[in-house]
């Protein structure tokens, strides 16, 4: 029981984070500098992944797996609206 509710935090607090960092890249586009939402964006992907990866590294399961494709999703929302 203590994995779920470790796995349910940490996805709840990582994934707002994810989530936060791509909608602040949307919020952040300068046409002068786009280097800077393009960061965000990108801390974002990171932070997405690494949520699942930890989370499958709760559960004694490789953090390689086709669930790492979860942890893309809000950056490549993101990516829709930067695009």
């Amino acid at each position: 029981m203590q994995r779920w509710i470790l796995t349910g935090m940490l996805g709840t607090f990582g994934f707002s984070i994810a989530i936060s960092l791509s909608y602040s890249a949307m919020l952040m586009m300068d046409e002068k500098e786009p280097g800077r939402s393009w960061g965000l964006w990108t801390m974002g992907l990171v932070v997405g992944v690494l949520v699942m990866g930890g989370v499958r590294l709760i559960h004694d399961r490789t953090p390689l797996s086709w669930w790492l494709v979860l942890g893309v999703m809000p950056a490549a929302i993101g990516a829709y609206f930067l695009i």
